[in-house]
């Protein structure tokens, strides 16, 4: 009898990792392919930015794009050593935290032949982008009056040593880049992979729903067969965690939303995740900044940083504070559950059309 539990159990895990790995490989390949249609004209168009409000909107339209705030913010390190101020570059930072959240989004849209799924994964993906919204019309004016984010990252950046350690390499890296990477070069089409990657991407989350369905996990609430769960500073932490052992919290989030829509965890307590997961993508950017010879590198690091470790420490202990992108969230997801469209429209009004017609109102 007990060979046999454990068989299943063993059988169980092999499907779940198995699915797991289809996922990451599908939004491996989709962020590669954009990365590779859309960096130089990235840097072109970030080279031309010459006001901070500038900066705010395009750093939202090209990160949405390319799907990478760290690509964004490792080019923003060489801008600014080549002269860029950073009163240009931090909005194009601040910016980039918004535009990263539209991955997460466009998961979401894996469940929209179900609606109540395809509502709580809208929720859960909107957060994100509340979130970090909410962070930007706190952060963005302190920034604009005081140089609230710069003059801090000015300060620390002094006290920290640079090229002193080797910057580490994280999970992906090792075990899905290679792939992902070979996929590429095999099909040799950009617009073929990005094709390829949606596919995989889509097929592991349908996929990861029916196993879940099929699993004991369905036979107990959220609370107790996910431990981690109970707590909210557990929650953060595992954002944390997960996300410096990745390297993208685009990934992590994404990952999040199939257990949001199969109510394997509740919106409330996937926002503690979140928060951890922003401030665990910063740890990337902060190695490479450690690792450089550059000041400019390191403030750049810093300021990423320090908004996402700011807006943690304003939501996080504040309950009621919290409520306002968890409330944002579910509206949204309502309104997608009446009529799915509205979270098409939702996507392409926050990270296309809004971001494109304010960049060319303040051009």
């Amino acid at each position: 009898m007990n060979k046999t539990i454990n068989w299943i159990i063993l059988q169980r895990a092999i499907v779940f990792f198995g699915l797991l790995f289809l996922f990451l490989l599908g939004i491996t390949i989709f962020g590669s392919a954009l990365n590779g249609l859309g960096v130089d004209l990235v840097q072109e168009y970030l080279k031309k930015v010459n006001s901070p409000l500038l900066g705010l909107f395009l750093g939202m339209l090209v990160t949405a794009v390319v799907q990478s705030s760290s690509l964004i913010t490792s080019i923003l390190v060489g801008l600014v050593s080549a002269g860029m101020s950073l009163e240009i570059a931090v909005p194009i930072v601040l910016g980039a935290n918004v535009g990263t959240t539209i991955t997460s989004t466009l998961v979401a849209f894996g469940h929209i032949a179900n609606k109540k799924e395809f509502r709580r994964a809208v929720s859960a993906a909107s957060a994100h982008a509340f979130f970090n919204i909410l962070c930007v019309i706190i952060f963005f004016p302190l920034e604009l009056l005081f140089g609230f984010l710069s003059n801090s990252a000015r300060f620390i950046a002094d006290f920290i040593p640079l090229n002193q350690i080797d910057k580490s390499i994280g999970i992906l890296e090792i075990s899905i880049s290679p792939i992902s990477n070979y996929v590429i070069k095999s099909l040799n089409n950009a617009y073929f992979s990005l094709v390829l990657g949606l596919v995989f991407l889509f097929l592991a989350v349908r996929l990861m729903l029916v196993f879940f369905r099929g699993t004991v996990l369905n036979k107990v609430t959220s609370a107790s067969s996910l431990s981690f769960v109970l707590s909210d500073i557990k929650m953060i932490l595992s954002g944390i965690g997960l996300t410096i052992l990745v390297r993208s919290s685009s990934v992590t989030t994404s990952l999040l939303v199939p257990f949001v829509a199969s109510k394997k965890i509740k919106l409330e307590k996937a926002f503690s995740f979140i928060m951890g997961a922003n401030l665990g993508t910063t740890f990337t950017a902060l190695l490479v900044g450690v690792c450089s010879n550059s000041s400019s590198a390191m403030v750049i690091a810093l300021v990423h940083f320090l908004f996402n470790f700011f807006g943690v420490v304003l939501f996080f202990p504040n309950t009621m504070l919290r409520l306002i992108p968890i409330f944002l969230a579910k509206k949204i997801g309502e309104w997608s559950y009446h009529n799915r469209m509205i979270g098409v429209v939702y996507v392409g009004l926050t990270f296309f059309v809004i971001p494109l017609l304010l960049f060319l109102v303040f051009k």
